[in-house]
């Protein structure tokens, strides 16, 4: 059975993987790069075969592709024991709407302001676009 542990904050380490089922992960979670051989990485040694592989040391995955790779491993049927720690207090949007509103601040933010902190707040790990001078 494979047993999906958190490693870091960055990433998640796959222990007690079949040989296999490994090989199936890492051809899942490797594209490539359209136009490799025009990249400076091809051209200096022209080994390079323009694959990028996730899965790194064969047991080292992104923790941002933990949904993606669980979702990979119900569709093949692949048995998994997820052990990862929660976090301790559970945030909600009510909590965080209140928290910000105690908050002593000189302008009032806006409202797509307070839903992207609540978004990241909530999902703990996000990447917000935001234009330049949109707050």
């Amino acid at each position: 059975m494979l047993i999906i542990r958190e490693e870091n904050a960055s990433f998640i380490r796959l222990d007690n993987t079949p040989l296999d089922v490994l090989n199936h992960i890492k051809d899942e979670f490797s594209f490539i790069i359209p136009q490799f051989q025009f990249k400076r990485k091809w051209g200096n040694n022209k080994n390079w075969n323009g694959k990028v592989v996730l899965l790194k040391r064969n047991k080292y995955l992104y923790s941002g592709l933990l949904e993606t790779l669980m979702y990979f491993l119900k569709k093949n049927n692949y048995s998994f024991k997820l052990d990862i720690s929660e976090p301790v207090e559970q945030l909600t949007t009510k909590n965080i709407t209140d928290q910000l509103q105690k908050l002593p601040l000189n302008i009032q933010p806006h409202d797509y302001q307070l839903q992207s902190v609540t978004e990241l707040l909530l999902r703990q790990r996000l990447l917000l676009v935001s234009p330049t001078a949109s707050g």
